[in-house]
């Protein structure tokens, strides 16, 4: 809270959590957060309601999984190599173990993404609000939402990139995305690939 520019707000959408998220929000006490509560909708769903509900006047939009941790500084530093692009993404450091996930580059291209997002989840991306209510997350989608939106956007123009970890991502967290991507049963398969078939044309047979 304490890197959020002057009238920005942070909207926080509980997805049908039944552990102490709702208290947790609460006690914060803070008039700049706004607790959004419903059902269970899935990654997508929940962000679409989110930036549904952004205020008109917002004119850039950032994500936060559950269980990351942004670092000091990650708004300002992605604003500014942001700069007049449409969206952005940054590095990232595994919360866990201090492993680092940066790629020397400064931009993202559709061909560096043709064997998947090797850059960051949407804890990482950063968009100009009217790009994403022109084209948004894929509600769909019950897998890749991140990389299809980067592939979307990538053959338009070139994400920014923040070449250095600006938010520590979870990866031992059982409720996290991650881990309940890997907890979905055997032969629902045809969910995983939904966002590979998508872009069959760009990725070939």
């Amino acid at each position: 809270l304490a890197q959020l520019p002057p009238d920005s707000v942070v909207r926080v959408r509980d997805d049908g959590s039944r552990d102490g998220t709702v208290a947790v929000i609460r006690g914060l006490g803070d008039a700049r957060v706004e607790l959004v509560e419903g059902q269970n909708l899935g990654f997508s769903h929940s962000f679409l309601t989110l930036l549904a509900g952004a205020p008109e006047w917002a004119d850039m939009v950032m994500f936060s999984d559950q269980d990351d941790v942004w670092l000091p500084h990650k708004i300002e530093t992605q604003l500014a190599v942001m700069g007049t692009r449409d969206a952005c993404v940054c590095g990232f450091m595994v919360l866990e173990t201090g492993r680092l996930v940066v790629r020397p580059v400064t931009s993202i291209d559709t061909g560096m993404l043709l064997y998947g997002n090797k850059f960051a989840g949407t804890t990482g991306f950063m968009a100009k609000r009217a790009k994403l209510l022109a084209e948004p997350f894929d509600e769909s989608l019950r897998w890749g939402e991140d990389w299809d939106i980067y592939v979307r956007y990538s053959q338009k123009e070139p994400l920014a990139y923040v070449s250095q970890p600006l938010f520590k991502r979870r990866t031992s967290n059982n409720d996290s995305i991650t881990k309940s991507l890997k907890k979905v049963a055997t032969g629902k398969e045809e969910l995983f690939i939904m966002s590979l078939k998508k872009h069959r044309a760009l990725l070939g047979e």
